[in-house]
């Protein structure tokens, strides 16, 4: 990750989300909650197309499922 400059990555193929501890707390929070949310979008095939209430609709299905299945995570 270092080299590319990126401080968190998310491979959904392979179910792993990877972020760098050399963050502070708040903005290695702030890259999970990002990496969790690509994760949502490639999962749930969100897609700018569709209309915010159901984008953000879905996206709170997809938090809620991550939540429910990984709730240490949090």
């Amino acid at each position: 990750m270092a080299g590319a400059g990126a401080v968190g990555f998310c491979d959904p193929e392979i179910q792993t989300i990877g972020v760098a501890g050399s963050q502070p707390g708040d903005s290695m929070h702030d890259t999970f909650l990002h990496e969790v949310f690509h994760a949502i979008a490639h999962v749930m095939d969100l897609k700018e197309t569709e209309t915010e209430e159901n984008y953000v609709r879905r996206l709170a299905t997809g938090l809620c499922t991550v939540w429910n299945h990984s709730p240490a995570a949090f």
